[in-house]
């Protein structure tokens, strides 16, 4: 059976290479550049890439800008050396931006959540895990965990499969705020699966997930492994910008897509003032904006999205507390404030403005729980609330000299309980219509930068067996 599977996988790769293929890339986001870069890294000419982009602008939610010659960052802020940051990592060596790769300082490890009003560090060391109000959950949790049974499950909310592991505690006051850090969503509503699927996976096979994360730790380490946080000197569009450099015979941009449908064995893709014809083609667009150009807007999915408005602030050094000099805060939904959360930027990557005496701090405001109420305000409005809900949560008085904002509409996917079954139905529909139409991206694989580079290699590698 394996020398027939060598002999499929030999026969497959030869008719491939007869003659050059086109592969057509819809969306100019990190999951369609890096996928343009794996694909054109393993199959050199014998592969036409191309990239479409209705912006004018490539890059998607990562967009990194300077203010008094401080970066601020509009989108994702950094990736994680860990897991599937190893793919990150290896483009990262493939486009030889190494050595513009930024560590995020010790600081950075000391985070708060907001408690009764008042913000409460997390435990980073021994010290502060016996100051820490929730060390009796922590413990309980512990032993609850390790007691809980493996085996087999069907999907869970965030919120059920966290109460079925630890105290419903420490769900309220740490799982629901980092939730929200990360997905801006509720964790009533969102799937376990679909939201962390290892971690989902190793309580199935494991029962406990504090071994999974001790099993992990012992993971082979690189010499980025021990930082928290990884970003660049000039922010997180430089990773975006090597991508274009390195792209630039294959990166269309303002190429409006209208539709998509197959032809024969080809694909027909539809712009507004001409047709391609390809071999292949690969969406990493959202699905609302996906699903008209097949003309599938009935198929009811039920992913939704959340949106989010941002604030950057910039803060006189003197005036912000030294004792709170750390990578910054996560509110629980339970304390009712629009604010999801504030990273103080200049104490996680000092070394993107080694000279600044000004201290960046970027407010999340929204999310699916509050963006109606949020996207109603004035920019005046939301700054005065800022800096109201930030004075108040440090206790300070601080002097602000300079703002920015940005919106991002329908940004995070929110992959609801039951997601990936009904994700897997629609893929196998899609793939019954059109075979060589592939769906990439945050809309089924994860949200984070990580998550898009991991997919795009994973597809990339196994491109002829899909």
């Amino acid at each position: 059976m394996r020398y027939l599977d060598k002999t499929y996988a030999f026969v497959t790769n030869l008719v491939f290479f007869m003659e050059t293929k086109r592969v057509i890339i819809l969306g100019a986001g990190i999951s369609g550049l890096s996928l343009a870069w794996f694909l054109k890294q393993k199959f050199k000419d014998k592969l036409k890439v191309s990239i479409l982009e209705k912006e004018a602008r490539a890059g998607g939610w990562i967009k990194s800008v300077r203010k008094r010659s401080v970066l601020l960052e509009k989108g994702p802020r950094g990736f994680r050396p860990k897991g599937k940051g190893e793919a990150t990592l290896a483009l990262c060596k493939q486009l030889g931006i190494e050595d513009k790769i930024v560590f995020a300082s010790p600081l950075s490890k000391k985070r708060f959540i907001l408690h009764k009003k008042s913000l409460v560090p997390l435990p980073h060391d021994f010290f502060s895990f016996l100051n820490f109000p929730f060390k009796g959950a922590l413990l309980s949790s512990l032993i609850k965990d390790l007691g809980a049974a493996k085996g087999q499950r069907e999907d869970l909310s965030v919120k059920d499969f966290f109460n079925g592991q630890i105290s419903e505690v420490l769900v309220k006051k740490l799982v629901d705020p980092f939730f929200s850090g990360i997905y801006a969503g509720d964790i009533q509503k969102s799937s376990a699966e679909s939201c962390f699927p290892g971690l989902f996976q190793d309580v199935q096979k494991n029962g406990s997930f504090f071994k999974s994360f001790r099993k992990k730790e012992k993971e082979q380490k690189n010499r980025f492994s021990t930082a928290p946080l990884l970003s660049f000197k000039d922010g997180m569009e430089q990773l975006v910008e090597s991508l274009k450099e390195g792209l630039s015979e294959e990166l269309e941009l303002n190429k409006n897509v209208v539709g998509v449908s197959g032809e024969d064995e080809k694909i027909k893709v539809l712009l507004e003032e001409e047709e391609l014809l390809a071999d292949y083609v690969v969406s990493t667009l959202p699905l609302p904006h996906l699903l008209p150009l097949l003309d599938e807007e009935e198929i009811a999915l039920s992913l939704k999205y959340s949106s989010l408005r941002v604030l950057s602030l910039l803060i006189e050094r003197e005036s912000f507390p030294k004792r709170l000099q750390g990578f910054g805060y996560l509110i629980p939904s339970e304390e009712g404030v629009e604010l999801l959360g504030t990273v103080f930027d200049s104490f996680v990557f000092p070394a993107q403005d080694p000279k600044s005496s000004l201290i960046k701090a970027t407010l999340m405001f929204g999310g699916s729980r509050h963006f109606e109420r949020v996207k109603k305000l004035s920019e005046d409005e939301l700054f005065l609330k800022g800096v109201e809900l930030l004075n108040k949560h440090l206790k300070a008085n601080l002097k602000v000299v300079d703002r920015e904002f940005f919106t991002a509409k329908e940004a995070i996917a929110q992959y609801p309980v039951g997601y990936k079954k009904e994700k897997e139905r629609f893929l196998d529909e899609m793939k019954n219509k059109m075979p060589n139409f592939f769906i990439q991206g945050t809309s089924f694989n994860g949200v984070a930068v990580n998550d898009c580079v991991f997919n795009s290699r994973h597809f990339a590698e196994n491109f002829l067996t899909l």
